[in-house]
């Protein structure tokens, strides 16, 4: 299984260990930032290619940008590594999307503590019948 070891911002090199035990050190300083289909309405995914066995390694650049977004999922279903690929993930997302390369992380994230603070306020106040269900089981 392939995964993200580290991205380097102030060199740009995204480091990977393939699933063969390969460690490629990509340069990334070639990409001015990640493009959008506007077809799909989604991001277009990051190929490299394992030096030594030719494997292809995709790494999707449409995850959520904030780290709060998915700690629901983090906690409960996520391994490690994923949690890992994807934290490493956000750092080159904030380097290389344009629409994120001139916000404020801090900032962002703040805004969707405070949303998702609210959002389960109002889920506690008015539970769906999904939300119902889980708790009488």
């Amino acid at each position: 299984m392939r995964r993200l070891v580290k991205y380097d911002s102030e060199n740009d090199i995204l480091t990977i260990e393939c699933t063969c035990g390969n460690i490629l050190e990509e340069d990334l300083s070639s990409i001015e930032e990640i493009k959008i289909h506007e077809h799909f309405n989604e991001y277009e995914n990051l190929m490299f290619q394992c030096s030594n066995c030719n494997l292809i390694i995709g790494l999707n650049t449409n995850i959520p940008v904030s780290e709060y977004e998915e700690i629901e999922y983090e906690e409960t279903v996520m391994r490690f590594n994923e949690i890992n690929d994807r934290k490493i993930m956000r750092d080159l997302l904030w380097n290389k999307r344009a629409d994120l390369k001139n916000m404020d992380r801090t900032a962002y994230n703040q805004e969707k503590i405070e949303y998702l603070e609210r959002w389960n306020k109002t889920k506690e106040e008015n539970p769906t019948r999904a939300d119902i269900a889980r708790i009488e089981f």
